[in-house]
């Protein structure tokens, strides 16, 4: 798992690649062989997807600034449960078959809930499984292990990647406003920072190991239910609870020392 940076992500990168292979067919299209043309066009719907992705995080992160003076619906977000290993374990698992890395993944759960939506307990997943496998290589690991704490649940994902320098975790730990996060960084590292601002929302944790050339570990510490709210608990896709606006979420589409 590495921190994108503007020459391998961000908001240009993808759309370059998408112009470059369009580019290339409308060129040459009758020096290009039906094989070719068909890895192409898969070229396209990678980087067009990576670009998607992007652009949704935009949107999440300027939804979380907005919520985070909005009270009573960050209290509201508090009071639902979701059950780790149901949420988790079935997103993951496809995640990986979509990423080719099925073989990959560990996975290692207790049973255990957590004070959040289910719709927000997937999000975070998805977006630290997505840096571990896009910054390591096929055929190397990739642990995903949830356990419970005193505090609620621990979960982590791991992989055996590139890693990330120092500056680089100074960076996803600081706040930025957006506008400042698409100039100075291109929306590199977009992903790895609503993570953790959804899970400071929360009132949970997260931090980060990384090495070098070694790999990244990220934990998320995230909080049991409240008293009472033992009951309440979501099935994926209710986004709108926290934000009031599920329309707009319809739209978006070893261990290291």
């Amino acid at each position: 798992m590495g921190a994108d940076r503007p020459e391998s992500g961000g908001l240009l990168a993808p759309l370059k690649q998408i112009l470059d292979a369009t580019d290339l067919i409308r060129s040459s299209p009758q020096h290009l062989q039906t094989q070719e043309v068909i890895g192409l066009v898969d070229d396209v719907h990678q980087h067009a997807c990576r670009l998607q992705r992007t652009i949704e995080n935009c949107f999440y992160y300027a939804q979380i600034g907005l919520l985070e003076s909005d009270w009573e619906k960050i209290e509201s977000a508090r009071q639902q449960v979701a059950v780790v290993q149901d949420v988790i374990e079935p997103l993951a698992r496809e995640k990986a078959r979509q990423e080719r890395r099925a073989n990959d993944l560990i996975l290692e759960f207790t049973d255990a809930t957590v004070g959040m939506s289910a719709d927000c307990l997937e999000k975070i997943v998805e977006e630290l499984l997505d840096n571990a496998f896009r910054f390591s290589q096929s055929g190397s690991p990739v642990w995903l292990t949830a356990e419970s704490t005193p505090d609620g649940t621990a979960l982590s994902v791991r992989d055996c990647g590139r890693g990330m320098a120092p500056k680089q975790i100074a960076e996803l730990e600081s706040s930025l406003p957006l506008e400042r996060m698409l100039t100075e960084r291109h929306g590199c590292g977009l992903g790895l920072t609503v993570v953790r601002r959804l899970v400071e929302l929360h009132q949970g944790g997260f931090g980060i190991r990384s090495e070098l050339e070694k790999g990244t570990e990220v934990v998320v510490q995230l909080p049991a239910p409240t008293r009472g709210s033992e009951d309440a608990i979501t099935d994926s896709a209710d986004w709108g609870s926290l934000t009031g606006d599920r329309g707009t979420e319809q739209a978006l589409c070893p261990a290291i020392a």
